[in-house]
């Protein structure tokens, strides 16, 4: 095992480089943010030589002699070199970032920190890329020996999706499953496809697509959007450093515009505005007025989104059973492309966010030069793999032992309900019977009371029979004597 402790990734861009490392802990990876002149966690990819091309600092330094520029890496060849020796520029670049980089871990010997540099995925001599790079790091400082160990290259894309595949391993991606990276840049949207392996080792499953329509491209249209409302005249005097902060300024509306118009605020530009001094100052003709209105900002920026959700749409028209779209890069932080993706694709996989993820180049490239320090991480990412496997079998069982103890739970519910019910209703059942058999004795008494009153009855009738017969007897026999006497008589 390498006894390094320290992984340093750099990415060097065409307008922006930056670095980041972590002491061994993937956990703890940290980005460099603490820049001269650079804005929040890159510095500008721009050299600045004296006349005799020998002194140089990098950055955006406030002046423009001799700058140099657009260099990226220097590997193949390019439109208006500058006039330097070959590979100089990065050398030189190399070597006033690297005492950067050195100042900031500088309790680590550099022999124990390994650099993990990223290039771009069009570069077809990756093999030959390795060893003048190499050659160039220790030039310029950066590397002990020419063949020193502790320095790999790595491609934007592979950094970029090792870093969404430990972002989505969190949310259940699988081995076998793929998943789509869009890596939305300031100057390109790059496309690719991944597939998880054993290991966690990723494939690239179709070709990189790349498209120029990243966040700078909203950027021109805000400065031609300007140039209609101030004229041609007045924008052709504007410094390059002053159109510069002018798209910083839009660079913040373009990424909080959500495309709902109630959420956006009108931006007035006047004579007032405290804006006005980004602009010519020595123009006596110079009161103007315009606003930037809810539909301009649409009109910049809907053109940019819309290619970009046509683009994975077709991409994700060409992968079966894709398993999330996970959407990186600066202007990946957009609020209106983000609701886009999500509206468009949300029903179909999962749309992703990592955090931090338009610093996904430079974790990436620390993953994977942690990857590398440690021979061993394959088996520990094995172990560590059956070991989730096994404490997802053991959750699984966990999950069904409380499903039965719930259903058990609720059948004993039940029962008492029911025992409770029988109860109540036997408890019933016997106020019934009592009830009935109290009727059936009262009815008896009734049945009794009635036959002692018909014989009672019964008695007094015959009683009365008797006693009307012997009136009518007497009657008869007064009758008779009546009729004795006045036959005397």
């Amino acid at each position: 095992m390498n006894d390094y402790r320290a992984i340093i990734g750099i990415n060097l861009g065409t307008t922006h480089s930056s670095f980041a490392y972590s002491f061994m802990n993937p956990s703890n990876i940290c980005i460099h943010k603490e820049w001269r002149d650079g804005i929040g966690y890159k510095i500008p990819t721009v050299l600045y030589y004296d006349d005799e091309y020998r002194n140089v600092t990098i950055g955006r330094n406030g002046h423009d002699r001799n700058p140099v520029e657009l260099f990226k890496l220097l590997l193949g060849k390019m439109e208006n070199e500058p006039p330097l020796q070959h590979g100089k520029a990065i050398i030189d670049y190399f070597r006033e970032f690297g005492k950067i980089v050195k100042r900031t871990i500088q309790h680590v010997d550099f022999d124990q920190a390994l650099i993990v540099l990223t290039v771009p995925d069009n570069n077809t001599m990756l093999t030959r890329s390795f060893f003048t790079m190499r050659e160039y790091a220790f030039k310029a400082g950066l590397l002990r020996y020419p063949l020193s160990q502790n320095f790999r290259l790595t491609t934007e894309s592979k950094a970029i999706a090792l870093y969404c595949m430990k972002y989505l391993r969190e949310h259940n991606l699988s081995v076998g499953e793929k998943f789509i990276v869009v890596d939305c840049g300031d100057n390109t949207v790059y496309l690719s496809t991944m597939l998880l392996w054993n290991n966690e080792k990723l494939c690239l499953i179709s070709e990189r697509i790349e498209i120029d329509c990243g966040g700078d491209l909203a950027d021109q249209e805000f400065l031609k959007f300007i140039e209609r409302k101030i004229g041609s005249s007045r924008m052709n005097l504007i410094s390059e450093n002053k159109l510069q902060e002018i798209k910083n300024i839009f660079g913040s509306i373009k990424l909080s515009f959500t495309g709902i118009q109630s959420e956006f605020v009108t931006i007035n530009f006047d004579s007032g505005f405290a804006l006005r001094q980004l602009f010519y100052r020595n123009d006596n003709n110079n009161r103007w007025n315009f606003k930037l209105e809810f539909e301009d900002v649409k009109a910049i920026i809907d053109p940019i989104v819309e290619r970009i959700v046509q683009l994975v749409d077709s991409q994700l028209r060409l992968c079966d059973n894709c398993f999330a779209i996970s959407l990186v890069g600066d202007f990946g932080r957009s609020k209106y492309l983000q609701l886009r993706i999500e509206e468009k694709f949300s029903t179909r996989v999962l749309v992703s966010r990592p955090p931090n993820s338009c610093t996904a180049i430079l974790r990436g490239a620390v993953l994977q030069g942690l990857n590398y320090a440690n021979p061993d991480q394959a088996y520990i990412i094995k172990l560590e793999e059956e070991n989730k496997k096994a404490q997802e079998f053991n959750n699984l069982l966990h999950e069904k032992y409380d499903g039965l103890q719930e259903k058990y739970d609720n059948l004993q519910e039940i029962e008492i309900k029911y025992v409770n019910q029988i109860r109540i209703n036997q408890q019933y059942k016997n106020d019934i019977i009592l009830k009935d058999q109290s009727e059936k004795q009262r009815q008896n008494n009734y049945r009794l009371l009635y036959d002692d009153l018909q014989k009672n009855y019964d008695d007094l009738t015959k009683k009365y029979n008797e006693e009307i017969n012997q009136n009518q007897i007497i009657d008869e026999k007064f009758k008779n004597d009546i009729n004795v006497i006045e036959e005397k008589y």
